[in-house]
């Protein structure tokens, strides 16, 4: 079917930011062909026009990162710290099923559709119960909406005792610590196995899926998981992604386990490349910086969430300044209460906007 949309203004968003107050998209099946002034508009004829005076059109935004399963969840958790909080959200995944994860997924995607966004990435978590953790539902309704989407299977290999400085409380709550552990770790090759298979049976982008692996965080998986993770995905010519020093507890606890940084110690391992983006990066060095820029990685802010449960604030002024690749996201709907790319837009553009900037730069 050939589209025309006339005389919508367009946000071009090419390096110009250029401005089309009278504009004209020409669609032809699923491409589109012709986006500039209406007066050059390729000739029809056109099966439909829309006509679109006082509308905006303009580039389809990305979610950079997301957790499909909170939609559900949304509003019912309230600020704790992300390692407490974290324990609280994990819980209320352990009674859903496929089901679950469908409509969660559907209600996040028509929320990011009816506000913008075209694509999603999902750091996918959901129950282990459920083949692929019930990823396979969330993608079938993300294929349903005709919202692209890269899902990144979460993978952790270690138990929760081994990723938080916890001391001598372990002993007080090990009954709950083991229960936390039996749901979210398995062994390293238990893991490759089912990630390999996930991509095998659900990537398919000509229906809008990338399938990639999600090692959940730094500290949470063991070298060879991440090694072999990042192999995984080169092989495959795939992304990425996960999650890196959101809180300062995990920026401490990388240094007490690899004498370093988080960034670095993914760096030591192989890990740091151009394909993978890492979500929150708040807690770095100042070294650390140049280090992201020279692997030519993107840090994904998700000020919303980091705002509501008081991790921190990235340095994205300096991450920009140093030519650092940086996504936005809303991050799950659990810490944010909503899939609203315009929302993490705005918070992102006034966070940082502190006295002393410079309008030039």
């Amino acid at each position: 079917m050939k589209i025309l949309v006339r005389n919508p203004l367009i946000v071009t968003m090419n390096e110009n930011n250029d401005v089309i107050e009278k504009g004209a998209i020409a669609i032809d099946g699923n491409r589109i062909n012709y986006v500039g002034p209406m007066e050059w508009t390729p000739a029809g004829p056109f099966d439909r026009t829309i006509e679109a005076d006082r509308t905006i059109a303009m580039p389809g935004m990305i979610n950079g990162h997301c957790h499909s399963p909170a939609n559900l969840v949304r509003g019912m958790m309230p600020s704790k710290p992300l390692e407490i909080w974290r324990a609280y959200y994990r819980a209320s995944l352990r009674d859903m099923r496929e089901g679950d994860f469908y409509a969660s997924a559907l209600l996040g995607g028509m929320e990011m559709l009816k506000n913008g966004a075209t694509t999603v990435l999902d750091h996918f978590f959901g129950n282990q119960a459920c083949r692929f953790m019930g990823a396979g539902a969330a993608i079938q309704a993300m294929r349903d909406l005709g919202l692209r989407h890269i899902v990144a299977l979460t993978l952790s290999d270690k138990n929760y005792e081994e990723t938080m400085p916890l001391g001598d409380s372990a002993k007080q709550f090990s009954d709950e610590i083991r229960r936390m552990s039996a749901s979210e770790a398995k062994p390293t090759q238990a893991w490759l196995e089912d990630c390999e298979a996930f991509i095998d049976t659900l990537h398919a982008p000509e229906k809008l899926t990338t399938a990639c692996p999600g090692p959940s965080a730094v500290q949470r998986c063991t070298d060879e998981l991440l090694r072999k993770s990042a192999e995984m995905a080169r092989r495959r010519n795939l992304p990425m992604h996960i999650h890196l020093a959101e809180t300062k507890t995990q920026a401490v606890m990388g240094r007490e386990i690899y004498g370093t940084s988080l960034l670095k110690h993914l760096d030591a391992v192989g890990v740091l490349d151009s394909n993978l983006s890492l979500a929150h990066s708040i807690w770095i060095d100042d070294d650390d910086v140049e280090l992201f820029a020279r692997r030519d990685a993107t840090a994904v802010h998700n000020p919303a969430s980091n705002l509501r449960i008081g991790s921190g604030l990235a340095k994205v002024k300096e991450f920009l300044a140093a030519g650092i690749n940086v996504g936005l996201g809303t991050d799950g709907s659990a810490s944010n209460d909503g899939q609203n790319m315009f929302d993490a837009v705005r918070l992102a553009a006034l966070i940082h906007n502190q006295a002393g900037t410079d309008f030039n730069q």
